[in-house]
Protein backbone atom coordinates (compact mmCIF):
# COMPACT_ATOMS: atom_id res chain seq x y z
CA UNK A 1 0.00 0.00 0.00
CA UNK A 2 3.03 2.30 0.23
CA UNK A 3 4.07 4.17 -2.89
CA UNK A 4 0.93 3.37 -4.90
CA UNK A 5 -1.92 5.64 -5.92
CA UNK A 6 -4.42 6.42 -3.18
CA UNK A 7 -7.34 4.75 -4.95
CA UNK A 8 -5.34 1.54 -5.31
CA UNK A 9 -4.23 1.61 -1.69
CA UNK A 10 -7.84 1.99 -0.54
CA UNK A 11 -8.88 -0.94 -2.71
CA UNK A 12 -6.64 -3.22 -0.68
CA UNK A 13 -6.66 -1.62 2.76
CA UNK A 14 -9.32 0.87 3.78
CA UNK A 15 -10.89 1.65 7.14
CA UNK A 16 -14.05 3.50 8.11
CA UNK A 17 -13.64 6.79 9.94
CA UNK A 18 -16.26 8.58 12.00
CA UNK A 19 -16.85 11.66 14.08
CA UNK A 20 -18.80 12.12 17.29
CA UNK A 21 -22.13 13.89 16.89
CA UNK A 22 -23.63 16.48 19.20
CA UNK A 23 -25.36 13.76 21.25
CA UNK A 24 -22.23 11.60 21.49
CA UNK A 25 -23.22 9.20 18.73
CA UNK A 26 -20.64 8.04 16.18
CA UNK A 27 -21.30 9.10 12.60
CA UNK A 28 -19.38 7.45 9.78
CA UNK A 29 -18.38 9.84 7.03
CA UNK A 30 -15.78 8.11 4.89
CA UNK A 31 -12.82 5.79 4.43
CA UNK A 32 -9.06 6.29 4.63
CA UNK A 33 -6.13 3.87 4.25
CA UNK A 34 -5.73 1.53 7.23
CA UNK A 35 -2.21 2.79 7.96
CA UNK A 36 -3.50 6.37 8.20
CA UNK A 37 -6.45 5.40 10.41
CA UNK A 38 -4.38 3.22 12.76
CA UNK A 39 -1.43 5.58 13.07
CA UNK A 40 -3.73 8.60 13.24
CA UNK A 41 -5.72 7.16 16.14
CA UNK A 42 -2.52 6.26 17.99
CA UNK A 43 -1.21 9.81 17.55
CA UNK A 44 -4.49 11.42 18.61
CA UNK A 45 -4.77 9.29 21.74
CA UNK A 46 -1.14 9.13 22.87
CA UNK A 47 1.05 11.75 21.25
CA UNK A 48 -0.65 15.15 21.16
CA UNK A 49 1.70 16.46 23.84
CA UNK A 50 4.87 14.72 22.59
CA UNK A 51 7.54 17.38 21.88
CA UNK A 52 8.56 17.70 18.24
CA UNK A 53 6.49 14.67 17.30
CA UNK A 54 6.72 15.20 13.52
CA UNK A 55 10.24 16.65 13.52
CA UNK A 56 12.14 13.44 14.17
CA UNK A 57 12.56 12.01 10.71
CA UNK A 58 15.02 9.15 10.21
CA UNK A 59 15.87 8.05 6.68
CA UNK A 60 16.31 4.52 7.98
CA UNK A 61 15.25 2.98 11.24
CA UNK A 62 14.65 -0.72 11.74
CA UNK A 63 11.50 -0.09 13.80
CA UNK A 64 10.08 2.21 11.14
CA UNK A 65 10.79 -0.31 8.40
CA UNK A 66 9.20 -3.07 10.47
CA UNK A 67 6.10 -0.99 11.10
CA UNK A 68 5.79 -0.14 7.40
CA UNK A 69 6.08 -3.83 6.51
CA UNK A 70 3.24 -4.68 8.92
CA UNK A 71 0.91 -2.30 7.11
CA UNK A 72 2.14 -3.43 3.69
CA UNK A 73 1.56 -7.16 4.20
CA UNK A 74 -1.53 -8.89 2.75
CA UNK A 75 -4.16 -9.95 3.39
CA UNK A 76 -4.79 -7.91 6.57
CA UNK A 77 -2.53 -4.92 5.84
CA UNK A 78 -2.36 -4.21 9.57
CA UNK A 79 -6.09 -4.29 10.23
CA UNK A 80 -5.82 -6.64 13.23
CA UNK A 81 -2.56 -5.11 14.43
CA UNK A 82 -2.61 -4.04 18.11
CA UNK A 83 -0.26 -1.38 19.43
CA UNK A 84 -0.28 -2.87 22.91
CA UNK A 85 1.60 -5.91 21.63
CA UNK A 86 4.54 -3.88 20.30
CA UNK A 87 7.17 -1.40 21.46
CA UNK A 88 6.85 1.18 18.72
CA UNK A 89 7.34 4.76 19.90
CA UNK A 90 5.16 7.73 19.08
CA UNK A 91 8.00 9.00 16.88
CA UNK A 92 8.02 5.72 14.94
CA UNK A 93 4.28 6.02 14.35
CA UNK A 94 4.52 9.68 13.30
CA UNK A 95 7.29 8.80 10.84
CA UNK A 96 5.23 6.05 9.21
CA UNK A 97 2.13 8.28 9.07
CA UNK A 98 4.10 10.95 7.24
CA UNK A 99 6.00 8.43 5.11
CA UNK A 100 2.76 7.00 3.71
CA UNK A 101 1.60 10.48 2.68
CA UNK A 102 4.98 11.48 1.25
CA UNK A 103 5.18 8.26 -0.78
CA UNK A 104 1.88 8.81 -2.57
CA UNK A 105 2.54 9.39 -6.31
CA UNK A 106 0.02 12.24 -6.13
CA UNK A 107 -0.51 14.20 -2.89
CA UNK A 108 -3.76 14.36 -0.94
CA UNK A 109 -4.64 17.53 -2.86
CA UNK A 110 -4.59 16.40 -6.53
CA UNK A 111 -2.16 18.03 -8.95
CA UNK A 112 -5.11 19.44 -10.89
CA UNK A 113 -5.94 21.60 -7.85
CA UNK A 114 -2.42 22.99 -7.42
CA UNK A 115 -2.72 26.15 -9.54
CA UNK A 116 -6.36 26.93 -8.58
CA UNK A 117 -5.60 26.71 -4.86
CA UNK A 118 -2.55 28.93 -5.15
CA UNK A 119 -4.57 31.46 -7.12
CA UNK A 120 -7.24 31.56 -4.42
CA UNK A 121 -4.63 32.42 -1.80
CA UNK A 122 -3.17 35.15 -4.02
CA UNK A 123 -6.48 36.69 -5.08
CA UNK A 124 -8.41 36.52 -1.80
CA UNK A 125 -5.59 37.05 0.69
CA UNK A 126 -7.29 40.08 2.28
CA UNK A 127 -10.73 38.46 2.48
CA UNK A 128 -10.58 35.36 4.66
CA UNK A 129 -14.28 34.53 4.31
CA UNK A 130 -13.94 34.50 0.53
CA UNK A 131 -10.83 32.33 0.82
CA UNK A 132 -12.76 29.81 2.90
CA UNK A 133 -15.66 29.77 0.44
CA UNK A 134 -13.37 29.23 -2.55
CA UNK A 135 -11.34 26.52 -0.84
CA UNK A 136 -14.44 24.72 0.35
CA UNK A 137 -15.71 24.61 -3.22
CA UNK A 138 -12.39 23.26 -4.54
CA UNK A 139 -11.96 20.73 -1.75
CA UNK A 140 -15.45 19.30 -2.15
CA UNK A 141 -14.85 18.95 -5.90
CA UNK A 142 -11.92 16.58 -5.29
CA UNK A 143 -12.19 12.84 -5.90
CA UNK A 144 -13.89 11.29 -2.87
CA UNK A 145 -10.81 9.35 -1.77
CA UNK A 146 -8.66 12.50 -1.79
CA UNK A 147 -11.33 14.49 -0.02
CA UNK A 148 -11.65 12.03 2.85
CA UNK A 149 -7.90 11.67 3.28
CA UNK A 150 -7.33 15.42 3.26
CA UNK A 151 -10.08 16.13 5.79
CA UNK A 152 -8.80 13.38 8.09
CA UNK A 153 -5.23 14.67 8.02
CA UNK A 154 -6.25 18.31 8.45
CA UNK A 155 -8.37 17.40 11.46
CA UNK A 156 -5.47 15.54 13.03
CA UNK A 157 -3.01 18.39 12.39
CA UNK A 158 -5.42 20.95 13.83
CA UNK A 159 -5.60 18.84 16.99
CA UNK A 160 -1.81 18.93 17.31
CA UNK A 161 -1.71 22.66 16.60
CA UNK A 162 -4.07 23.25 19.53
CA UNK A 163 -1.56 21.49 21.80
CA UNK A 164 1.46 23.37 20.38
CA UNK A 165 2.39 24.82 23.77
CA UNK A 166 3.50 21.31 24.74
CA UNK A 167 4.33 19.58 21.45
CA UNK A 168 5.94 22.60 19.73
CA UNK A 169 3.94 21.92 16.58
CA UNK A 170 2.44 25.27 15.56
CA UNK A 171 0.50 25.48 12.31
CA UNK A 172 3.38 27.10 10.40
CA UNK A 173 5.70 24.24 11.43
CA UNK A 174 3.12 21.63 10.53
CA UNK A 175 2.61 23.31 7.15
CA UNK A 176 6.34 23.10 6.40
CA UNK A 177 6.51 19.44 7.38
CA UNK A 178 3.33 18.34 5.57
CA UNK A 179 3.51 20.59 2.50
CA UNK A 180 5.04 17.91 0.29
CA UNK A 181 2.55 15.31 1.50
CA UNK A 182 -0.54 17.45 0.98
CA UNK A 183 0.14 20.11 -1.63
CA UNK A 184 2.92 20.13 -4.20
CA UNK A 185 3.61 20.83 -7.87
CA UNK A 186 3.69 17.77 -10.17
CA UNK A 187 7.40 18.32 -10.78
CA UNK A 188 8.02 18.64 -7.02
CA UNK A 189 10.22 21.61 -7.90
CA UNK A 190 8.81 25.06 -7.34
CA UNK A 191 10.68 28.17 -6.16
CA UNK A 192 7.69 29.41 -4.16
CA UNK A 193 7.35 26.95 -1.30
CA UNK A 194 6.33 29.83 0.97
CA UNK A 195 3.01 30.25 -0.84
CA UNK A 196 2.37 26.50 -0.76
CA UNK A 197 3.03 26.50 2.98
CA UNK A 198 0.60 29.39 3.44
CA UNK A 199 -2.08 27.38 1.67
CA UNK A 200 -1.51 24.34 3.90
CA UNK A 201 -1.35 26.47 7.03
CA UNK A 202 -4.66 28.12 6.17
CA UNK A 203 -6.30 24.75 5.53
CA UNK A 204 -5.14 23.47 8.92
CA UNK A 205 -6.33 26.56 10.75
CA UNK A 206 -9.76 26.53 9.09
CA UNK A 207 -10.20 22.76 8.74
CA UNK A 208 -13.50 22.74 10.61
CA UNK A 209 -15.01 24.93 7.87
CA UNK A 210 -14.38 22.28 5.22
CA UNK A 211 -15.84 19.21 6.94
CA UNK A 212 -18.53 17.20 5.18
CA UNK A 213 -22.11 16.89 6.42
CA UNK A 214 -22.55 13.45 7.94
CA UNK A 215 -25.19 12.59 5.36
CA UNK A 216 -22.68 12.77 2.52
CA UNK A 217 -21.77 10.02 0.07
CA UNK A 218 -19.21 7.58 1.43
CA UNK A 219 -16.41 5.67 -0.24
CA UNK A 220 -17.34 1.99 -0.54
CA UNK A 221 -15.39 -0.26 1.86
CA UNK A 222 -12.97 -2.87 0.63
CA UNK A 223 -14.10 -6.48 0.85
CA UNK A 224 -12.13 -7.21 3.99
CA UNK A 225 -13.33 -4.13 5.86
Amino acid sequence: VFGVRLKESLKYASKRVSTTGENGELREWGFVPIVIAKCGLFLKERATETPGIFHRNHSYNIRIERLKSLFDQPPQYGKSFKWEETRFTAYNVANVFLAFLNDLPEPAIPFSMYIPMREVMINTFHNRDETITEYKSLIHAMPTENLHLLLYVLHLLALFARKSAKNMMKTDELAKIFRHALFRHPSSVTPQHELDELVVQFLIEKQDRFMLPTSGTYVQPSEDD
